[in-house]
Order: structure tokens, then sequence, then C-alpha cells
């Protein structure tokens, strides 16, 4: 048949109406797909409309029918189309039941259903389709904070754990279980995150306390800005979100391997493939056994770290300024690392001498001081002998 134009509900002209269109309902119960009957077992019959409301109740189903199918076909002279609808029946369901999005920020969710309080049908909530990955259970309770029986849905989307439930960017539903049946569903986009981008470092060699390492993120983009950034050690911690993607570190002798994260507005983020930097000795020590001084780079060393350490102080970087005194006092009050490249080899000092460790004590314990108003003092700053 002809189609009319959408209707504009601003122009005030009454919708299009084709009066040549004649319109005709069938009704076919599920799942046996026989002719619907009325009550009274004669076959049911309905006004010749374009829109049509049907009692149920009229109808006559048994308890295995989960529902009917009407099917409108519209005809004008030998031309036809057909076009049906599934009506699910459940037996004492609330037929103004439905699902309502109080949230829906890449951050927050809240939906809620509309049922009675005095009803006694029991709901759980649901989350399904093609953008969902499954093991909902698995969840905490500070992801999902009101639980999956409550008349509202909570859902953290800032929770990696929860985040990770999803495709990025994928189409899922949550859907009100009724009784143990699907009821009414919505349907809502999972978070994004950066895509697009890499996270270089450089130099692959280096020497220890002396050439800045980088780690540089560059050609990220996101749905939710500004990105931060973030570099990562040996899988250890995440160092403080930067705006940057340059972010420069200085590391003692040892191998290690260097991530870069990349973290979008609300809270999805991507990590890139680690790379590896070996990281070599900067001081040439005396072969004389038990000799106090150490030759070449440690006075460079020593420089370059307290320059570190001073921009650290000067920036408020007091994190950095706690990492590096407990990597470093470690690594003085601890035992002297093998000759090999482990990860151990890290708390290694410059040099051996008495002298150098003493320089480096007192570095440390000067640029802290600095910060003692807004450094608390923790267990591991108590046992590094700092002072």
């Amino acid at each position: 048949p002809d189609s009319c134009p959408a209707p504009d509900p601003l122009s005030g002209v009454a919708p299009c109406v084709d009066p040549e269109i004649s319109f005709s309902w069938a009704c076919k119960t599920q799942p046996d797909e026989a002719d619907c009957r009325s009550k009274q077992l004669s076959l049911a019959t309905f006004p010749a409309v374009g829109a049509l409301s049907v009692e149920v109740d009229n109808l006559d189903l048994k308890p295995s029918h989960t529902g009917v199918v009407m099917t409108l076909t519209a005809r004008k002279g030998t031309r036809s189309a057909a076009t049906s609808v599934w009506i699910r029946v459940v037996e004492g369901a609330d037929p103004t039941l439905t699902v309502e999005l109080l949230v829906g920020t890449s951050s927050t969710v809240v939906v809620q259903h509309t049922a009675s309080a005095d009803t006694s049908q029991a709901f759980v909530w649901q989350l399904g389709g093609t953008g969902y990955l499954g093991n909902a259970g698995d969840l905490a309770v500070d992801d999902v904070p009101t639980g999956w029986s409550s008349k509202e849905l909570v859902m953290n989307m800032a929770s990696a754990s929860l985040r990770n439930l999803f495709t990025p960017g994928g189409s899922y539903t949550i859907t009100l279980m009724v009784d143990g049946v699907p009821g009414p569903s919505i349907s809502l986009k999972a978070p994004s995150k950066p895509t697009g981008g890499s996270c270089i470092t450089a130099p692959l060699l280096a020497k220890e306390m002396v050439d800045e390492i980088t780690c540089t993120c560059s050609g990220w983009s996101a749905d939710e800005l500004p990105m931060s950034f973030s570099v990562s050690v040996a899988g250890g911690a995440w160092s403080s979100p930067a705006f940057q993607g340059a972010m420069s570190i200085l590391l003692l002798q040892g191998s290690f391997p260097i991530s870069g994260r990349v973290t979008d507005a609300a809270g999805g983020h991507a990590i890139a493939p680690p790379q590896t930097v070996e990281v070599v000795s900067a001081a040439t020590s005396s072969s004389e056994a038990g000799n106090s001084t150490a030759v070449g780079g440690s006075d460079v060393a020593i420089t370059a770290l307290g320059n570190a350490l001073e921009m650290m102080a000067a920036t408020g970087n007091t994190r950095g300024i706690i990492t590096a005194s407990v990597m470093i006092a470690q690594g003085l009050n601890g035992p002297q690392a093998s000759s090999s490249n482990a990860v151990s080899a890290s708390r290694r000092l410059l040099a051996s001498s008495a002298a150098y460790r003493m320089r480096t004590r007192r570095l440390l314990a000067s640029k802290l001081g600095k910060r003692e108003s807004s450094v608390a003092a923790t267990p591991r700053l108590a046992s590094s002998s700092l002072s």
C-alpha cells in the first residue's frame, strides 16, 4: 500500500490517512499457532481499524499458552502488506509494568521498575544483549550497591570489573525478570575506552639514575575527555595521572618492563603492551676492595638524583618522593645484588662506597624535609632509616 510521509507533531497538520486503505486483524495463540477464541469458544473477531486494543481476559487461553501473535493486514486495491506483533501473556501480570532509565551516564546507570510495592511477584534484574560478555555474578557489592532484586538497579560503570562485562561501546540490555519470566527491558550502550594509540618507551638501554627513560603515549582518542596518562614499572603501582602523554623516570640498574596506561574522564582505560628497558651501571668502582670512593659516574648520578627529587618537591609530587626514597633506602640498607640482571638488582646503589651511600642518605633526607608538612609517616618510611 501507499505510505504516508512521517507526521510532524509541530506542524499542526493531521496525520496522513488514505481512505482507500482497509485493515484486518488475525490472532493466533502461541506456541500452538491456533486461531484465538473467545471465552464462549467462538472465533475471536476484531474491529477493522489501524490501531487496536486487545482485552486478553476475553480470550480463551490455556496454561500452556505463552502469548498471542496479532497480525495486521493492510490492503489497497490488489496490493497488501502485513505485519505482526507478539504479545506475551502472563497470568496476574501488570500490563502497565515498565522499566525506566533514571541515570544513564558513562559512569553510572540507574534503572527502576514501576511495579507496586504490595505485589506478590518476584523481580530480578538480568543483563543480556550482544555486548554483554557474562559473569555478572562475580561483581562486588560496590559495583551493584542496590543488588539485583531491588526496585532500583544501580550500576557503578566507573568500576573496571563492571566495565569488563561488556564489549566497549557495545549494546546491552537490562531485563526485569518477573517470577522467572523475562519482562520489560531497556537497551543501553556500554561505555567505551581510549583507542587507536600507542605508548613507546625510549631509550631501551639507559644508565641508572642518569638517563631519563620516557614513556610517550600518543595517537589516542576517547569519547569522554580529557584523557590522563600513567606509567608502571615492572608491574608495580601506576604513577599519578598526568595530562601530558610523555612521562619520564629514572631507574636503578636492572631489567624493567615499562607499560603506559591511558584513562578517559569516565574511568575507561587502555593499557599498552610493555616494553623492556635495560638499565646499566653509571659508575665504575675502584678495583681495590674496600675502597671508600666511587669513580666517574657517581657524581653525575647523585646530581641527576638531586635534580629529580628537587623537581618532585617543587611540584608537590609527594608520592614520587616517597617512592624514590623507599626504593633507594631499601638499596642502602639491603644486601648487595648479584651480578645478574634480575629485577632485584633494581635496589642496588650506583656505587658501593660508604661516602656515596652517606651522600644519598643526606640528599633524600633533605628533600623529604622540604615536604615534611604534607608527608604522612608510613611503616615503610619509618623502617627506611632516612633520618
